[in-house]
């Protein structure tokens, strides 16, 4: 988090869209960051972890799917939110590695607002579950 304000990356390869997710998503008191594609979002990753990473699914290079995917493995406390318009609904397509959906252009900026909110609720008992997970027993001392 920034301050108290829970960071997010959008990653979206339209960069209208980008600043329209990122300005609206501000204005409801998240800090926002933008990547205009997988691997750019990769990089950000990197330099920064986001509390939570939105991303479109369909994009040259990089597309959201394998971003997903990847970032589920390197980074599994991240609270992921797949985003397309190419689908419809509240659950999560087929296939896609993700905690979320959001239906571009459903024009409910409202519900998106909400979503993210309850990730982020959810992210601070994921974080717990996974340090949990990877505790290690103490090894036993080496004897001959």
């Amino acid at each position: 988090m920034t301050g108290n304000r829970v960071q997010i990356l959008i990653v979206e390869d339209d960069p209208a869209t980008r600043m329209t997710y990122a300005e609206l998503l501000s204005h409801c008191g998240f800090a926002t960051r933008t990547a205009q594609n997988g691997l750019a979002a990769l990089v950000e990753l990197h330099l920064t972890k986001p509390d939570i990473l939105l991303s479109d699914l369909e994009m040259p290079g990089m597309n959201g799917y394998e971003l997903l995917s990847i970032v589920r493995r390197l980074y599994p406390g991240i609270p992921l939110v797949a985003m397309s318009g190419g689908y419809s609904g509240d659950n999560v397509p087929d296939g896609v590695v993700a905690d979320a959906f959001y239906a571009k252009g459903s024009g409910d900026g409202g519900r998106l607002h909400s979503m993210l909110k309850r990730l982020t609720e959810a992210a601070v008992w994921r974080s717990a579950e996974i340090a949990q997970e990877r505790k290690c027993e103490p090894a036993l001392p080496f004897l001959p």
